[in-house]
């Protein structure tokens, strides 16, 4: 069985929380947390979450670079480049080092919620083993102009608002089957996307904001847009696959 608790937003601002510690329920194989559930608790330093949660759906967004997530079971290690990761190094939950060019350590197959948030890394190279990028993981990382992979890449889902507000100018999403809500909103010089012919869904406000975007390729299978995906983007013309299906069709795409 699955269940989503607290619900979302039901902690928000909460300034003098400062440590979280969600308890063990074997009764509940799947737990996900309510969106940004804990969001703008800036007082969290620590939060020690079980093993049945999937989603953190963007709970701690705004907590702070020094908040700490463990996972019950698994210990958190710190490499010599302030790399932190947990679950015998497949799960990145933190970055301390100082480098402005990084490269993700190999066999690194999630990067965690607000890991990079604001921080003035210029490029990033991601490893082949990298399959998903969580919410908020590298937002308003102005600096931010390139991302690469060291290899092929096999990297599946990109989180909501992940790259939002970054300089990337371009992003190959070829191998993408989930693209989250405002995943690149307000990212003004990103020129050029390659989609997977085999994506289903766009986020909404997605592309939001794209200002130096004229032109994209729609997968061929794209059943949905979200709203206001492409919304104030610099987009001269589209062609909509047949299969498409958009929410609130008139706010697909908006001048």
């Amino acid at each position: 069985s699955g269940r989503i608790l607290p619900y979302r937003w039901a902690m928000n601002a909460c300034a003098k929380l400062a440590a979280v510690e969600l308890p063990y329920n074997a009764e509940v194989t799947e737990l996900h947390l309510g969106t940004s559930v804990f969001k703008g608790c800036t007082g969290i330093k620590t939060a020690n979450i079980p093993s049945n949660v999937l989603k953190l759906n963007g709970a701690f967004a705004g907590c702070g670079s020094s908040l700490v997530v463990s996972y019950a079971g698994q210990t958190n290690q710190e490499d010599a480049n302030g790399f932190v990761t947990t679950d015998s190094g497949k799960r990145l939950v933190a970055y301390n080092g100082t480098a402005t060019e990084i490269v993700i350590p190999a066999g690194v197959e999630t990067i965690g919620e607000s890991v990079f948030v604001g921080k003035p890394i210029t490029k990033v190279t991601l490893p082949s083993s990298l399959k998903t990028i969580e919410w908020y993981a590298f937002q308003n990382c102005t600096a931010l102009a390139t991302i690469e992979f060291d290899g092929d890449s096999h990297l599946t889902v990109v989180g909501t608002e992940a790259f939002s507000g970054t300089a990337l100018e371009t992003v190959d999403l070829s191998t993408v089957v989930e693209l989250g809500d405002k995943a690149f909103y307000n990212c003004k010089v990103l020129a050029s996307v390659t989609l997977n012919d085999n994506l289903t869904a766009i986020g909404a406000s997605a592309f939001e904001n794209c200002t130096a975007l004229t032109a994209i390729t729609l997968p061929s299978y794209l059943k949905t847009l979200g709203k206001a995906a492409f919304k104030a983007s610099g987009l001269t013309s589209i062609v909509l696959p047949e299969a498409l299906v958009c929410e609130n069709g008139r706010w697909c795409i908006r001048e």
